[in-house]
């Protein structure tokens, strides 16, 4: 894996006459996924970089490899490692959409960190992406397992466009409507 990391250093940093394209990006996130690789880590640091050396040549993983990536860094705690990727390949202009945020979303409301999910949402109104119903759950789901039902109850009614202005209309789910009871109940 050292080399072929060292082959891909050279391609990003123009050594070679050789410009990475999306088949480059995909063998590397394969093999970050797929290999065990003995006595050897990947370092979030690592792909953090890698994936920053891609985008600056325009090259951004897809939906799913992005979203794989934030989960993996939200599972094994490290939130802040996740959050600076999304807002990297955000701010080098990879398209997103709302898969990514809602692994981010998911690992957030395990720390309970309302505030930062907060500007999450935020965001993603600025970047006109569009919530679906599962970024709706989850923030419902967290919200009723903090015993914020009240705020929960507020997000159901924002999810159905219930409030003037709201310029999201999502139909909830089963999940979402037995969420809202577990909540109510408890």
């Amino acid at each position: 894996i050292d080399d072929a990391l060292k082959m891909v250093d050279k391609m990003l940093k123009s050594q070679l006459n050789v410009q990475p394209n999306d088949t480059t990006m995909d063998t590397v996130l394969s093999a970050f996924f797929t290999r065990n690789w003995s006595g050897r880590n990947v370092r979030e640091e690592e792909i953090i970089g890698i994936v920053s050396g891609f985008g600056e040549h325009g090259i951004f993983p897809d939906s799913v490899w992005l979203t794989q990536l934030v989960s993996k860094f939200c599972r094994s705690g490290k939130c802040d490692k996740a959050w600076e990727l999304l807002h990297m390949v955000m701010r080098l202009g990879g398209e997103l959409n709302a898969a990514p945020y809602n692994a981010l979303l998911t690992g957030l409301g395990k720390e309970n960190d309302f505030r930062r999910m907060n500007l999450l949402m935020i965001e993603m109104k600025e970047k006109d992406i569009s919530p679906d119903v599962k970024t709706f759950g989850i923030l419902i789901n967290h919200l009723c397992k903090c015993h914020r039902v009240d705020e929960a109850l507020e997000t159901f009614k924002k999810m159905r466009g219930g409030n003037e202005g709201d310029e999201v209309c999502v139909v909830p789910d089963v999940v979402v409507c037995n969420t809202i009871i577990h909540g109510l109940c408890k």
